[in-house]
């Protein structure tokens, strides 16, 4: 098994465990076992759970980026509200329903804020610069009228990048923050329509 297949294995069996049974109770012999290798073996990768969970993380965050890049960049999957809504959500909501999905919810959000903030914040950086373009683009051929209004790409990509974020406070389910980022956007979008 080459590294990045067994570094892969490992984050899989990590997130696995971690949405179980919490970070506090999975040792790295329980991932050892959900990967199938020895927990020795672990250690040539990671120095302890910390950094296996923000490594974790890290994965989440990437892969809920790239899906979010691919629904704003590909035009063809709809006008620019199901564009920016469907990217919203799956920006932010994989680590909802990590927690939603999770006895130990409560537990993986106050660890992921310990561990991971930094994390958060590049990744947030990063959307946020992506929805710019996406914004400015829109702009330009005329789909919106941000100057109208006194606003700029920056700002409205802001607003709706940390509003999804807050949509998720009390949500019990993913069709529930669904319903939250179409009403987001419907009414974000509708003020900027020329």
């Amino acid at each position: 098994m080459q590294e990045t297949e067994k570094r892969k294995l490992i984050l899989d069996a990590s997130l696995i465990r971690f949405s179980q049974y919490g970070l506090r109770k999975t040792s790295m012999q329980d991932i050892a076992e959900n990967a199938g290798i020895s927990r020795a073996s672990i250690y040539s990768y990671f120095k302890n759970k910390d950094e296996i969970f923000r490594c974790v993380s890290i994965d989440v965050h990437e892969e809920a980026f790239r899906k979010a890049s691919n629904l704003l960049e590909d035009t063809t999957q709809g006008d620019l509200r199901s564009r920016l809504a469907t990217a919203l959500y799956a920006r932010h909501g994989r680590f909802l329903s990590l927690v939603l999905d999770s006895p130990q919810g409560a537990e993986l959000e106050d660890e992921y804020s310990r561990l991971c903030g930094d994390v958060v914040s590049a990744y947030s950086k990063k959307f946020n610069d992506l929805l710019v373009l996406s914004i400015d683009a829109a702009d330009g051929a005329g789909q919106l009228d941000l100057a109208g209004l006194g606003l700029s790409a920056e700002r409205l990509a802001t607003v709706l990048n940390l509003s999804a974020a807050g949509c998720k406070r009390g949500c019990t389910n993913m069709s529930e923050y669904s319903q939250r980022i179409a009403d987001l956007v419907n009414l974000l979008i509708s003020a900027t329509r020329r």
